[in-house]
Parts: structure tokens; C-alpha cells; sequence
């Protein structure tokens, strides 16, 4: 839910008025500007924000996009149902947690800030971003540096 306010902000605020424009950013980026929402295996939730802005060039100036839809993301940061409760029973349990994304590690870190699961009493361990040197996901970089970051071997760690 977070990135969807986000997403449907930089797309209408890059386009501006132009519905046209409008149109053929979302559905590069696989989101429904009615429902307001990604449809399934939609580029924006699979892809890094290198490749989305590549995919985004013929259209627009893809990494304004994606800055634009960073720089929305705090108004709409919504904690996943249940987030904290499990994050804090991992915690409570000597279970370490990392967040491993393929957004930039500064807007995890921003994201997470104001959820307030970071802090003095930080609930997660690690922050891995797209940009924190191991790659993106899928390839097995960045979570191999959030089990090597957890002190956990990456056969005991879950996805």
C-alpha cells in the first residue's frame, strides 16, 4: 500500500496533465492508475530502480520518476498488518531480522524510521538496498549479505 500512493503521485506528478503520458508510464510499470494498485508480476514490485528507470526511458525521464515516487513515499508509509507484533516476537526469540530491497537503502532506512523499527530499540538487524553494494534481487548477492550481516548461514535464513 505504501508504494501505490507513492507510484500514482510521481506518475501524475511527472505527467502532469497529460493523460496520454499518464497511461504509458503505468502500464510500463504494471500499475492501474484507477485502482490505484500494481497488477500481478507488475515490473515496479520485481524490478530495481536502475532497471524500471531504463524500462521508463522511451517514455520519460525514468530516474525523475523514481526520485519523485522516493520523495512521496513517507506520506504514505503503511506498516504491513502484524509487522511489528512478528518483528518484535523474532526479536524476543534472539531471531535476528534484515530487510533486503530493491529500493535504494536510504528510503528503506526512511520508510523503516518512521514505522519506528529503527531506533533505540531497533527491530531489524540489517538494512540491504540496491545500492548498498551486492546487486539486486534476484540474484542471491544481497541476501547472502543479509545472512553474512545476521551471522546466520543463508541455509538457515527465510525469504
Amino acid at each position: 500500500a505504501t508504494w501505490h500512493g507513492a507510484l500514482f503521485d510521481a506518475i501524475t506528478e511527472v505527467a502532469h496533465n497529460d493523460m496520454a503520458q499518464q497511461t504509458a508510464i503505468a502500464s510500463a510499470l504494471g500499475f492501474d492508475m484507477e485502482a490505484r494498485t500494481t497488477i500481478p508480476d507488475a515490473p515496479f514490485v520485481h524490478q530495481s530502480n536502475d532497471e524500471l528507470a531504463l524500462l521508463l526511458s522511451p517514455i520519460t525521464d525514468g530516474r525523475a520518476l523514481i526520485n519523485c515516487c522516493a520523495a512521496n513515499v513517507i506520506k504514505h508509509v503503511t506498516a504491513v498488518p502484524r509487522g511489528r507484533a512478528v518483528l518484535e516476537a523474532l526479536s524476543a526469540s534472539g531471531i535476528p531480522a534484515a530487510v533486503a530491497t530493491n529500493d535504494e537503502e536510504g528510503c528503506a532506512r526512511q520508510q523503516l524510521e518512521a514505522l519506528r523499527w529503527l531506533g533505540e530499540a531497533p527491530l531489524l538487524s540489517a538494512i540491504l538496498g540496491c545500492d548498498s553494494g551486492h546487486g539486486a534481487k534476484p540474484a542471491p548477492g544481497m541476501l547472502l549479505a543479509a545472512a553474512a550481516a545476521l551471522n546466520v548461514p543463508p541455509s538457515r535464513c527465510a525469504m
